[in-house]
Parts: structure tokens; sequence; C-alpha cells
């Protein structure tokens, strides 16, 4: 066998020739005699003074005195900056002394002043200095452009172009300049060198050949044709040309090892053999000249001395793969022969073993091999095949001992025929270490420490063997992570993946064992994405999860099983989520593929469809698993999946309340795993913990505290402490629970305050990988035992606390996180092209005509990138908030009052609907630390209350006041009689209590909260640690945007009475309709326009896509129509909110802007910094309330985008009415009031106003500052 068409690390040498610097300074430097003239020539003083000082400078440059040349030319440049050649002759000696830099800034000063060819020239040649060869095409360009006659631009800009790969563009080049100016041996050999890389190596030898008539003793082009002759397999003609090479130069080297090459070609073994005894002569370390001067050997059944060369070769270079692969090659061809006769007998025995085989005869095969190993041992020819080949027979009758004793027998002859570090020896150990297995999928506790050593000998001898970097050694990272995985060392096992996959990504490969396995990737992505599901790290696990199905959705058919196995996998992570829709979706197309094959894959159609019905109970479906179908029945320990079964079962059997059937399951499938797996394993941990949780639900306090103990023992001993997972947290949750049955207040607070922590911890961490839709769901499983603490306040000695603490930590969580994610600096270019295509994304989902298909689409499409990005940029460290950290910054004489809507807990039996009606609660702080916790009610008439008082309000009924005092009376009254007397309230609401004007309702002291009280309204009690710092002074000019023009088609504006019109909305209603002009906001804008000094866009400017491309105006003001849409398909609020503009009447005309800016657009705005944002818009406050996370509107898109405030309506506001309301609170925020108190005093004015009309809370009550309190910087 010849192997000849092995690839040599040895590279093709080409000599490429860089001509960039063979100009004389004469050819593009002013001789000193024009110079002179143009001085003559000159009309002013000054510009004379300036040239003379160049001249001296010109003096210095021939004197060598480069820095006294420089300081001349800076002084002329200085006294006259339009002197281009102070700059061009500065420029020339920054090159000279190798500051290429300074020279190409100062070439580049000159050619502003003067565009002169020998400018472009010069800084063309320096940018080839430091590489910059794009630029410097470009200068040669210019050069051309303005100097068609300088033909050398063509060669020099050819020489550029290849070096940025453009071959075609510096072959036009370099013809030009030979068409030009003649044949030139170097142009042509820099031509040929170009269509060699292009492939068209018939060219080559053209222009090599003509380079050679010009100069026959041209070595370069003689070895570059002699190697563009071999491309073309012109073996005779390479010979020659690199015979003619050593002619010239005997020293040559790679000559003879070409021409060796391409002797063998023309099977002229000896003589190539000859050729590579000088090369091994000149070079003895040279191993891939002795590999190939052992194959030529071979080829002449030289066997024994081709072996010493690849021995050699090795020696040199251990890592040698072809040598290697050779020598083994050739010494079997040389054993076979001395052992033929051995052979035979051999031969016949493995075929009277592979008819035994077909009728599985295991015990004669067995006896076949032990004669074949006596036939072995007559001959001196011992194996280590037939042991492990006995091995295999004994693993498939399950005697797993006498399989072990041969296949360690079979090692030890192998240690002494391949040495003890053999690739041989390392699959054997292999092999071995699955028998330790015993048939099971892990490896029995006593014999754990032997599989450890065994596979980290293994991965040893691989990664001497074939390096780090090897896909043979990825398969050893891999066997050995899935080891760790086995006993929950989830944070040995992930980088060993990791790196496995890494490996296999980059492989090159294709007749490799591990490559050559269809589903070998997909399954290294699915093993890891088992390891982050298990630490927590659910964004990871649906990661690596979707690229195993992906890799087999493209590799097999629909309905292989391995995509039903993917499908299994993402059902799991998805359920882990909290997308439990989606997570029954993937077990319907698991179940869907297995169904195809029902027969063969019983058991998995049974198990899926027990999980999925586990599923439907837990999200709370109705229904009943049935208890007589157990996948468990009748079967025995020794079966691999006994374990999973018993535990699926049991967790049906818990579903139905058959609590002590279920317990029975789990201590049977505990005993089993702590006998064969030992206590050091994730599987145990979580066992223990759901034998608590069941011991728990039925009521058995003391069992269920013993095994929940045992199980956070577990976790503390074996498991990483440092990562938080869903189980600890339920863990931890149990508990809890367990306490409070116990009425042990101690160690429930303690285990309350634990699953607080690391839930926030989790949501935190993982919520800022998600695509944004997806975190709601995510957090609402995390964080499901939130609720509960609001009921356990008056149970609990530090209840409030923890309470408090809850909600400190949980309001608005996820806000934070946009916003971080939103303003973050520091991206490079990948990432800020992956955030504008999300921006790009929302603009179009934004269109209010968007097809629902390609919305869909495009919906997909930006969750993906959402997940890329927030996988790429710094990471929002998660940190618990305390309360003491939030009592340092409320100000004297001033509380904290967090309100909480909650549904009070009525048992704790984890089946059942176990959840009173939804109540309101006030948690206040004090500035002393103080907690107070005050009684709401029921949620329903109070929000039913607020509705009336609304609706009152919007139809300026004389009643309206009067129904928010009552409503003060409910929330704040209640508040103010504990809290005693205090000036500012800081506020935070929940759900329906976002609806109030706190402003309008009433007080204890008989008057409006807004008379007695100083009011600051947060989305989380969490912002006043970062509002109370000091803020950097925003010099941005502000920006105010009026009376949009919204059809933009008419020519003619409808003429507008010039009377007040008080039935003038802005509309809250996106529809069909035409939305009318707003009359009220041109004369609102210009007036504050003026007070703030801003850039004002009205009519046609006031678009969309101006607002986007403003980024942090110190305030933004927009009137005009604002919507909120409820009760929409759409899901997503952010998408059913936003600002009527410029167009919006003709939305289909402009594609890149159809006249609305969403809430979704302005979340990814840059607003960081921007002190104000001002929608003097109708019910630009409205939004959809959402659990834990606020108003999903206007507002929190203000503050995602990085605004500190925002002063928002709750309603429809009569247009003129909030021109004028606008007017004077922007008159009194410039005098110096702070926000609070310029709207505070605003309000009161229309509260008193002379016009009766304006009085009403409709006028006044409707707008709400939100955020920063405090002056404008």
């Amino acid at each position: 066998m010849f192997l000849f068409g092995l690839k040599n690390k040895k590279q093709i040498t080409i000599i490429f020739l860089i001509l960039c610097n063979i100009f004389a300074p004469f050819e593009y430097l002013k001789s000193e005699e024009n110079f002179k003239d143009d001085i003559r020539d000159n009309q002013f003083e000054k510009i004379l003074k300036s040239d003379e000082l160049v001249k001296i400078g010109l003096d210095n440059i021939d004197q060598k005195n480069y820095k006294n040349a420089i300081i001349f030319f800076n002084k002329a440049s200085k006294i006259d900056p339009t002197n281009s050649n102070a700059y061009f002759y500065k420029a020339f000696v920054k090159d000279i002394i190798g500051d290429f830099e300074g020279a190409i800034e100062d070439y580049s000063k000159a050619i502003n002043i003067n565009q002169t060819w020998q400018s472009f020239l010069n800084r063309g040649l320096t940018k080839t200095k430091i590489n910059d060869f794009k630029g410097s095409i470009f200068d040669f360009s210019q050069l051309l452009k303005l100097n068609p006659n300088y033909h050398k631009g063509f060669y020099l800009r050819g020489i550029s172009k290849q070096k940025t790969g453009d071959f075609k563009g510096s072959i036009i080049d370099f013809s030009k300049y030979l068409n030009l100016n003649g044949d030139d041996s170097n142009i042509l050999f820099l031509r040929g060198f170009s269509k060699y890389s292009l492939k068209d190596f018939t060219g080559s030898i053209e222009d090599y050949s003509k380079a050679l008539k010009i100069n026959p003793k041209y070595k370069e082009a003689l070895f570059n044709r002699g190697i563009s002759k071999s491309e073309l397999g012109e073996y005779e003609g390479s010979i020659d040309d690199f015979s003619k090479l050593i002619m010239l130069d005997p020293n040559q080297i790679d000559a003879y090892f070409f021409r060796g090459l391409s002797k063998a070609k023309l099977n002229m073994f000896q003589s190539a053999i000859e050729d590579f005894d000088l090369v091994i002569k000149n070079d003895p370390n040279d191993d891939d000249a002795l590999n190939t001067r052992g194959l030529l050997k071979a080829q002449l059944n030289m066997f024994q001395s081709a072996i010493e060369d690849f021995k050699k070769a090795i020696q040199i270079n251990p890592k040698n793969k072809l040598a290697i692969e050779n020598k083994i090659f050739y010494e079997d061809q040389q054993i076979k022969e001395n052992r033929l006769l051995v052979f035979k007998k051999i031969n016949k025995l493995r075929e009277k073993i592979k008819i035994l085989e077909e009728n599985n005869d295991y015990k004669n095969i067995i006896d076949s091999y032990e004669e074949i190993i006596e036939l072995d041992k007559q001959n001196d020819s011992i194996s280590s095949f037939p042991y492990s080949a006995i091995a295999f027979n004994y693993e498939k009758i399950g005697k797993f001992d006498e399989a072990i004793k041969y296949q360690l027998e079979g090692i030890k002859v192998e240690e002494k025929l391949t040495g003890e570090d053999s690739l041989e020896v390392a699959h054997l150990l292999d092999g071995l270490s699955v028998l330790y297995y015993r048939g099971q999928y892990f490896v029995d506790k006593f014999y754990f420490e032997e599989v450890k050593s065994i596979k980290e000998r293994v991965l040893k001898i691989k990664e001497n063997i074939f390096g780090l970097e090897n896909i043979n050694t990825a398969s050893s990272y891999q066997n050995l992570a899935s080891l760790y995985s086995e006993i929950g060392k989830y944070e040995k096992a992930i980088p060993l993946r990791k790196k496995a996959i890494e490996i296999a990504n980059n492989s090159k490969e294709k007749n490799n064992f591990y490559t050559s396995i269809p589903d070998y990737k997909a399954f290294l992505y699915s093993q890891i994405h088992h390891d982050y599901n298990q630490i927590g790290d659910y964004r990871n696990a649906k990661k690596n999860a979707l690229i195993a199905l992906e890799i087999r959705t493209k590799t097999f058919d629909k309905n292989d099983p391995l995509l039903a196995e993917s499908y299994s996998d993402l059902a799991g992570v998805y359920f882990y989520l909290g997308d439990f829709k989606e997570s029954k979706k993937m077990l319907n197309n698991s179940l869907n593929i297995y169904k195809i094959k029902r027969r063969k894959y019983k058991f998995e159609i049974n198990s899926l469809e027990k999980l999925k019905g586990i599923l439907v109970m837990i999200e709370g479906g109705k229904g009943k698993l049935n208890n007589d179908f157990l996948l468990s029945k009748n079967t025995d320990e020794n079966d691999p999946e006994i374990v999973f079964k018993l535990i699926i079962d049991a967790a049906a059997l818990a579903l139905n309340r058959s609590y002590a059937q279920s317990a029975e399951l789990y201590k049977k499938a505990l005993f089993i795993i702590k006998e064969k797996r030992g206590i050091n394993n994730y599987q145990t941990f979580t066992t223990l913990k759901s034998l608590g949780e069941v011991y728990l639900y039925n009521g058995d306090l003391e069992k269920s505290e013993d095994y929940l103990k045992e199980s956070l023992k577990i976790h503390s001993l074996y498991l990483n402490k440092s990562r938080v997972s869903l189980d600890i947290i339920q863990l931890y949750q149990s508990l809890a629970r367990l306490y409070i049955e116990k009425k042990d207040s101690i160690d429930a607070e303690k285990y309350i305050e634990k699953t607080i922590d690391s839930g926030i911890l989790l949501a935190k961490e993982q919520s800022q990988y998600l695509p944004e839709k997806d975190r709601e769901k995510f957090s609402a499983i995390v964080l499901n035992s939130y609720e509960i603490i609001f009921s356990l306040i008056d149970k609990l000695p530090n209840g409030k606390k923890l309470a408090l603490k809850a909600r400190l930590n949980r309001q608005g969580l996820l806000e934070d996180i946009e916003r971080y994610q939103s303003n973050i600096n520091g991206l490079n270019n990948n990432q800020k092209m992956l955030l504008q295509e999300i921006k790009n994304i929302n603009t179009q989902i934004s269109d209010v005509s968007v097809d629902k298909n390609i919305f869909d689409k495009l919906n997909n499409k930006k969750e993906k990138l959402e997940e890329k990005l927030y996988s790429e940029i710094p990471a929002l460290e998660p940190k618990i908030i305390e309360i003491d950290q939030i009592k340092k910054n409320i100000p004297a004489n001033s509380v904290l009052i967090e309100f909480q809507k909650y549904r009070p807990v009525l048992n704790y039996d984890f089946y059942s609907d176990n959840f009173g009606e939804y109540s309101y609660l006030a948690l206040v702080l004090k500035p002393n630390g103080e907690i107070l916790k005050i009684d709401l009610g029921l949620a329903k008439p109070l929000e039913k209350k607020i509705d009336n008082a609304i609706l009152s309000t919007e139809n300026q009924k004389p009643n309206a006041i009067n129904l928010w005092i009552k409503i003060g009376e409910l929330i704040i009254k209640p508040i103010e009689n504990r809290i005693g007397s205090v000036n500012t309230l800081f506020i935070s609401p929940d759900a329906e209590l976002n609806r109030i004007p706190f402003a309008a309702i009433g007080s204890a002291d008989q008057k409006l909260l807004l008379e007695s009280k100083n009011l600051r309204l947060l989305t989380t009690g969490r912002e006043l640690i970062e509002l109370n710092k000091i803020q950097s002074k925003n010099l941005e000019r502000s920006l105010v945007v009026a009376n949009p023009k919204f059809d933009l088609t008419n020519k003619v504006v409808n003429e507008i009475s010039n009377k007040i019109d008080f039935g003038q909305q802005r509309s809250g209603v996106l529809s069909n309709q035409k939305w009318n002009e707003l009359l009220g906001t041109a004369k609102e804008g210009k007036i504050i326009s003026k007070f703030l000094n801003a850039n004002l866009l009205m009519q046609e400017n006031a678009t969309s896509i101006a607002i986007q491309k403003v980024n942090s105006p110190k305030i933004l003001h927009i009137a005009s129509h604002s919507y909120f849409i409820p009760n929409e398909e759409e899901k997503n609020p952010l998408l059913r909110s936003g600002i009527v503009l410029a167009g919006a009447n003709n939305s289909n005309l402009n594609n890149s802007d159809d006249g609305y800016l969403t809430a979704l657009e302005i979340t990814r705005l840059n607003w960081e910094g921007t002190e104000l944002v001002v929608i003097s818009g109708c019910e630009s406050g409205k939004g959809e309330s959402q659990s834990g996370e606020g108003v999903f509107g206007l507002k929190r898109s203000i503050s995602v985008a990085g605004a500190s405030s925002s002063l928002l309506s709750l309603w429809k506001v009569d247009d003129a009415g909030t021109a004028r309301f606008m007017e004077s609170f922007y008159k009194k925020l410039i005098e110096g009031q702070s926000k609070a108190d310029a709207l505070k005093n605003t309000q009161q004015e229309f509260l008193n106003h002379p016009i009766p009309g304006l009085r009403h809370p409709y006028y006044w009550a409707a707008f709400q500052l939100s955020g920063d309190w405090k002056s404008l910087k």
C-alpha cells in the first residue's frame, strides 16, 4: 500500500516580492529649486515666512536632523495652516523615522489642503508599512486618477490587492502596467503568483516562463513554475524546473523535496529516495521527509528500512499521525508475511466464530477464542484481541466478573506489545470501564474510583498521542464528564463536555470513528444539556438541547427516534422555564414519533404519556392519573430503567394523593440508588427531597423532616452549593412549609428567607439570558411561592420584614434587567449589529399593518437574536437588596409605602385550590427601620370603586372628587393613622392601584392627599438607592414634539377654529379611523420649547424616526395622541401601547415609519441620562398590570430606555386643558422648582382655578410623576 496522497506539513513556499519602497525621495518630493520659485510667487508676508520655515526644515532633512526638521515644519503649519508643503514634508520625515501613523495623519492634512498625486503616492506607500492595504489601494487609485501617466501606480496597487486577497484585481493592475511599459520579470512573477492563487496554473506557468525568458536565473520563478507544473500533473516538467534551480543553487533544499515528490508520482522511487536523502542530510529532524522516504522505500519492499524511517519520524515528532499509521501498517505487513501459516489456522477459527455468532452460541465462541490464544502463544505472536473478544461475549451472557478478568488480561498483553501508554491500551481500557457498569446506566459505587482512574488514564494516553484538540481525545473528555455527571459533579463535567463539543465542531477529519457517527455531535449537546438542567442553568440547557435537535433534524428522517429523544429533552427544559404549553408540545412531538413503532418503543410511550399526565395536573388541569397502570410493575432491580420507572410512578401517585403508595415507591428507588450509586449524587438528593415532600403532604411531619434534612445534607456535602436550581429552591420551600406546620417560627423564617433569596437570584441570573417574552413565565415558576409570604406576616415574628424584603426584591425585577440590557455600554461591533437588528424587528412588528404570519416569523427571529445578544453581553450581577439599604435612603419625615395585591393562603395542600380572594395590604417602612403592615381589605370592591371613580372623572361628573376621597379613606387613611405626622410619602403601587391619581384621593385630615403630603411615585422602593446617587448633569439639548401632521398626503390643512375646543381629546383608541389634528399642541409645543430652549419638531417633522434618532435629550416632551389597547390577541402589552405621530393616517405609505412609536420600540431607545419624559397625551400612563412587574405600557418603556422620570396621563384629557396644564408646569420647573413640586403646585393651581370648569380632577389629577422627583440638574 502506497500512502502518497498524504498532506505534508511542509507548506509550499511562494516567494512574494514586496516592491513598496523602490522610489528615491526625489521622485515624489518637490525639488528645492521649484520650492524657491513657489516662495517668490507668494504674495503675503505670513505665507512667505511659513515657506521659509519649510525650506529650513528641508535643509535639516538633508543634514538628517529629522527632529529639528519636524519642529520647523510644525512652526510653518502653525503660521499658515493652509501650507500643504509643511504637512507633506513633515509626513515625509515621520515616515523616515518610523512614525507611520503620524506620517499618514500629516499626508492626510496635506491632501485636505491640496490633493496632489505625490501626496496620495506617499500616503499609500506609508499605509503599506502598517499593513493597511485597503487604504493603500484607495490612495494608489486616487494617484492614478490625478496622474494616469504614473504607471508604477498600477503595480503598487496590484501588490496591495494581492495582500488583501483580491487576486483578480491584482492581475488587472499588473496587466495594465505590463501593457504600458512592456514585460518586466518582477511584475510577471507577481502576476504569476496571483494566477497561481486563483488555481490558474496554466496562466501562472506562462507568466513565470516570460519572467524566466527575461531573467533565466530567476530562482524564485523556476521554483514556482515547478510547483505550478506539479499541480497540473506535468511532473516531468516540474522535475526539469527543480533540477535547473538546483544547478543554479545546490542549497535549495525545498527543490530536492518537491522534485522527490514529482519523481514519486512517476514511480521513480529510487531516484526520489536519493532526493530525500539529501533533504534529510541537510535536516536530520525533518520528520515529514523521513515519513515520505519511508513510504518510498516501502514501494520497493524495503520494509525494515521503511519502518526505521517511520520510527525516527515518530521519535522526532510523537504527534506525527501519518508516521504512526504507516509504522503500524507496515509492521503489520511484515508480521503477516512471517506468520501466514498461523493466520490460516486462526482464519478458519474466525470463520467458525462467524457462524457461531449468527446463532448467538456464546459458549463455543469463547472456546474458539481460547484456541486462538493458544495458537498465538505457539507462534509467539500473542495478541490482545482474543482476550477482549472473550470479555465481550462473557458480557453478553451477564458474566461480568469473567468479562473483567479477560479484559484485564488483554490489557496486560497489549501493554507488553505496544507499551503502557499506547492507543491500543487506551481502547482496551475504555472497554474495561464499560464492563464495570455491569449493564447499568451508572457505575456501582464500589467501582466508581476504579472507573474514574481508568478514564483518567485513557484521557492522558490520548492527550499524549493526539494532543489536546483531537477528536479522539474529545471522546475521553466526554466519557470522564459522564462519570462526574453521575455523582452530581456538574461543575467538573460541563467544562469537559464543552471541550469535547469544541473539538468535535472544529474537527476536519472525515474518516475518524467518532466523526463518522451521524449523531455524535448531537449526542454531545444532548448530554451537556442534562448537566445544565441539573444546576439550574436553564438558558444553556435550552440552547444545547435546541442545537442537538437542529443537528438531528438536518441529519435524520423527521420520524427518527433520535428526534423523539431531543423533543423529550426540550419538554423538560420548557417545563423548568415555566412554558408548559411548549413543554406539552414537545412531549406530543416525541410521542408521535415513538407511536409509529409502537411495539418497539412501548416503554418510551408509556413513560411519556405518564409524564404528560403529570404535567397537565401540575399545570392545574383536571383529571386523575391511573394508579393501576404502573411503569415499575413486574420489574426487578436489574432492570436498567427501574429507578426511573419508580420515580415517575411515585410522582404520579403523589399527584393522585396516594401518598402512602407514593412514599413506598420513592423509598424503593432510594434504596436502589444508595445501594448501587451511593449517596454522593444528584439523584439521591432529589429522591430524598421528593420523599420528604410526600410525607409533608401526608401530614407525617417527623418523617418529612428526616428526609428533607437528609436531602439538604447531601446537597451541602456533595453538590455545588454555589449554584441555585429549582430543586434547591423547592427544598427550601418544603422545609419552610414543614416548620410552619410545626410552628417552629425560627426555622420557618430561615427557610422562607432562603426561598426568597434563592428564587430572586435564580430569576435574575437566568431571566437576563432569555427572550423577553419568556422571562415572565420563568420568573413565575421560580418565584411561585412569592405570594405566600404575605399570608404569613402575622404568623411569624419577622413576617413583616420577610414580606417587605420579598416585595422590594421582586417588584420590577424584570424591568431592572431590561433597563440594564437596553443601556449597556461597550458593545462590540457584532453585538451592536445584533442590537440594531432587534430594534429593526421591533419597528417592523410595531407596524399596525403587518401581516400576522410575518409578525410571527419576525417574533421568532427576534427571540433568537435576543438569546444570542444576551448570552454575549456582560451579565447583570444578581444581588439581594436588604431592607437596611432602603432604610438609609428614606429621608427624614418620610415613609415608603409598598402596596401589594395577593391571594391569602387558606391551607398548604399543594394539590388543591388553597387560596382565598384577592386582597390588598400595605407595607410601610420608616427611616428608623420600623415596618408596619396594614390590611386594606378585598381587592374586588376596591377595584370596582376605582373603575367608578375613573369613569366619573372621565365624564367630568361632579361627584368624581368625592369618589376619589372615599378611595383615599380606604387605602391612605388607615396608613396615616399608623404612621403619624410625616411630610412625604414614597408610594410603590401594585396592580390596579397604579390607576389611582394619588394627588386626588382623600387623606386623614379631611384634605386631598395633594394638599397634605408630598407624593413620590416609584415602581419599587428599590429605586431609592439609585435615585439618591449623585447623577451627572445632562448637557444634551431638550426635544419637544408637538402637533404632528397625521395625514401627510393632505396639501391643505383643515381650517380649525381659534376657539378653545374642550371637546377635542387626545385619542386613546388605535383604529382605522383618522386621527384628528390637535391644535392645542401647536401652541403648547412652541411655548415649552421656548421655556426649555429645546429643539422643536412639528407637523411633517414630528415623526417616529426623528424621535428615535435623538439620543438622551435632557427633557423630552411629546404632545400628541397616545393609546393603550386592552384585550387584544397580541399578548405583548408593549405592542398595544404607544404614541401617534406624523403619517399615522397613511401608515402604509412609508415602509420605515408607519407613524406610530410603540412602547416596545421605546424600550430600545437610548434615553440614558434623560431627566424627564413627558407624554402630553391621553392615557399615556395606562397599561397592563402584571404581578411583580407593575404596569406594562409607556411608563415601563420610558424607564427601560433609561429616563430617570416620566410624567404621564391616566385618562383622556382635553387638548386645550392639557396645553394649559403643561405650560404652567414647565414655567414652575424652569423657575427652579423640583419636578414633584412643579407638578404639585400646578395641580393645586388648577384645583383653585378661577375658571370653575378647570377645577375638576379631570383636568389636573390625571398627570402622574414617576421616578426621580428632584430638580433638574
